[in-house]
């Protein structure tokens, strides 16, 4: 417990940061999958089978070669700033996809794709890269395992009280817009963090951390 707390001490300043972003993208995740079939519905396009299997094709294949293209970076440093890029650009598609269905740019399934693909790959780098390179970077003993639990634990705590509230209120609330008040909410605090996170990290580089990253003493 007291490594645990010390961990979260001494690099609370980029932990916070990427766990509130898990927990917003985590929100909208659940929300798109939860309702999809809603959301297909309310934007004017059948709910068949294979608009959700051709939607979920799409985003996997994407994500599934950006996030296995990490690998093939070695520095952990570098690999880092890449994730938060991965991050960042995931955002930028949220956007897009959310001011685009709205502005009549695209239909109901190229938005459920890019919207899809704008959640994932910050969801899988978290899940991947990023607490995996930051523990590599800072070299402290230990695996992801409790920082996933953090982060899944706030998420889907995040998601429950929405839901709470979300069926607390009207009778029939409408999900598409709680979705893109919702993602609305996620990019303008998705900018804010991984800003934050980046300084952090450009900090160590520089050496202005007040705890260097250094081998821990084997003792």
């Amino acid at each position: 417990r007291l490594d645990r707390r010390a961990f979260l001490r001494r690099y609370g300043a980029a932990l916070a940061p990427l766990v509130l972003l898990y927990v917003l993208i985590t929100i909208v995740r659940s929300l798109r999958s939860d309702f999809a079939r809603e959301i297909f519905l309310a934007l004017g396009q059948d709910a068949l089978p294979s608009a959700f299997a051709w939607s979920e094709i799409w985003v996997g294949l994407v994500t599934l070669v950006v996030s296995g293209a990490a690998v093939m970076i070695p520095d952990n440093r570098q690999a880092l700033r890449v994730s938060l890029a991965i991050c960042g650009a995931g955002t930028v598609l949220l956007a897009c996809a959310v001011l685009g269905q709205n502005w009549g740019w695209f239909g109901p399934f190229p938005f459920m794709v890019l919207l899809g693909i704008g959640l994932y790959l910050p969801y899988l780098v978290v899940h991947t890269s990023l607490f995996e390179r930051l523990l590599g970077l800072t070299r402290e003993r230990g695996n992801v395992g409790f920082l996933m639990y953090v982060a899944d634990s706030a998420g889907y705590l995040g998601y429950v009280v929405c839901m709470l509230l979300r069926n607390a209120g009207a009778t029939s609330p409408n999900v598409v817009g709680t979705l893109r008040w919702a993602c609305g909410i996620t990019v303008v605090a998705a900018v804010v963090c991984l800003v934050q996170a980046s300084r952090f990290i450009s900090g160590q580089q520089a050496g202005h951390s007040p705890h260097p990253l250094s081998v821990p003493d084997p003792s």
